[in-house]
């Protein structure tokens, strides 16, 4: 948990690409609440933001956003999808 605590600037990109396991959410959650209001976090991530999200937990999900978005910029990008 230091390790991913410790950096100033903790970049996760991608998340939600691949489900996270449960253990994996936890896992994420205590990470982003060590950091929160003591170093910064990007996440990008081309899922959208909701209930559960990327998780299937909503407790979690609510949680974890209730820390990312304080004091936060949320930056949507919208562009052409390749196929």
């Amino acid at each position: 948990m230091r390790f991913f605590a410790g950096p100033r600037l903790l970049v996760i990109d991608e998340l939600g690409y691949l489900p996270l396991p449960g253990h994996g959410a936890s896992a994420l959650f205590q990470v982003i609440n060590q950091r929160y209001l003591k170093s910064s976090t990007i996440l990008t991530t081309n899922v959208g933001i909701g209930l559960g999200w990327p998780f299937g937990d909503a407790t979690v999900a609510a949680a974890m956003l209730d820390r990312l978005l304080h004091r936060a910029a949320v930056v949507g990008i919208d562009g052409l999808r390749r196929r």
